[in-house]
């Protein structure tokens, strides 16, 4: 049963996504492998947080303010946690903790508890299931980015002229100053919203006869 409804409840429900989450999940990778009674405390402490977000009797279920309110239990949280992680550092070219992620034969020579165990043995099940499908991350550049040349942007245009004069003249100086780059490739480029607000930035080389919009 519910004394706060509606508004109140979601308003609580941010509060306690907003101050708490980032608190709990950091470092929740390392102390996953804790003792399930040093865990159970801060089970204590989101089953407190829920109670006063949902306004529920202190007899109300944990599992039930936790499907009410959408929020996952912790152990699951920090599950979730441990195979983007895991799916992090496997798809990572030379990532300092490729190791974490590897099979170790210490893993079969020394037995483990289901909340003790390392990282490899609680997200080989995810990776058996998926097939070991993994996205390659974008390598980085040979050459940092502020090593590269600064770009030249010709803004003569705005000095030079308003908005509110003849368009023809408008049109004239700027495929005049167009011209003036005819030596260089001529990439068109342009930015808008789709009718679903997801933002499109399509592009035309027309030397190239490269043309993209997405």
């Amino acid at each position: 049963m519910r004394l706060v409804h509606g508004e109140q409840v979601r308003k609580l429900l941010i509060i306690y996504r907003t101050l708490m989450w980032s608190v709990i999940d950091y470092g929740s990778i390392v102390y996953n492998s804790a003792p399930d009674t040093a865990k159970n405390r801060l089970d204590v402490i989101q089953h407190k947080a829920l109670h006063i977000a949902c306004g529920a009797f202190c007899s109300t279920a944990a599992s039930a303010m936790q499907v009410d309110t959408e929020e996952l239990p912790l152990a699951l949280r920090r599950s979730q946690q441990e195979i983007k992680y895991s799916v992090k550092v496997k798809s990572t070219n030379g990532h300092p903790a490729k190791s974490v992620a590897d099979f170790h034969w210490t893993t079969r020579s020394k037995k483990f508890k289901v909340s003790t165990a390392p990282i490899y043995c609680k997200t080989l099940q995810y990776f058996w299931e998926t097939n070991n499908q993994l996205t390659t991350q974008p390598t980085l550049p040979e050459l940092p980015p502020w090593h590269l040349n600064p770009c030249n942007v010709d803004a003569s245009l705005i000095d030079c002229c308003s908005e509110h004069q003849n368009p023809v003249l408008l049109k004239n100086l700027a495929l005049a100053r167009i011209e003036s780059y005819s030596s260089s490739v001529h990439v068109y480029t342009d930015a808008s919203k789709t009718s679903d607000n997801r933002t499109s930035a399509p592009f035309y080389i027309l030397w190239l006869n490269v043309q993209h919009g997405s």
